[in-house]
């Protein structure tokens, strides 16, 4: 079985509204595509400064824990003690991402909005 392509004449505007939403849609994709790609970045660093973040704390806790050592205890009735201490534990979650470049997206962006100039 053979199959034989099927030709639809349209009218030369037809044609070119149909070219232009085409073109018009491509270009909202294009845009999304962007956005989405900033977004990643702005959540990379994000993620970046909350590790940098939870490592400071945790930091911090130890010395406040070698301070407390260091300190004279004194003694408080049983009733105000605390019976189990927290202990903060953090857990490093990096996520990794690679930056993908926008220029790719941004010249195929700039060539579908002068195509749409050269149709108006």
């Amino acid at each position: 079985m053979t199959q034989t392509p099927i030709h639809i004449k349209l009218e030369y505007e037809e044609a070119l509204n149909s070219k232009r939403n085409l073109l018009n849609s491509q270009r909202g994709l294009l845009r999304s595509l962007r956005f989405m790609n900033q977004y990643y970045a702005s959540r990379l660093y994000e993620l970046k400064i909350k590790t940098k973040l939870h490592k400071k704390l945790k930091e911090t806790l130890t010395e406040l824990n070698k301070t407390e050592k260091v300190l004279p205890r004194a003694d408080i009735p049983k009733i105000l003690k605390k019976e189990d201490k927290e202990e903060y534990q953090f857990e490093k979650k990096v996520q990794q991402k690679k930056e993908k470049y926008d220029k790719d997206i941004e010249s195929q962006l700039a060539d579908i909005q002068r195509r749409l100039r050269m149709l108006q």
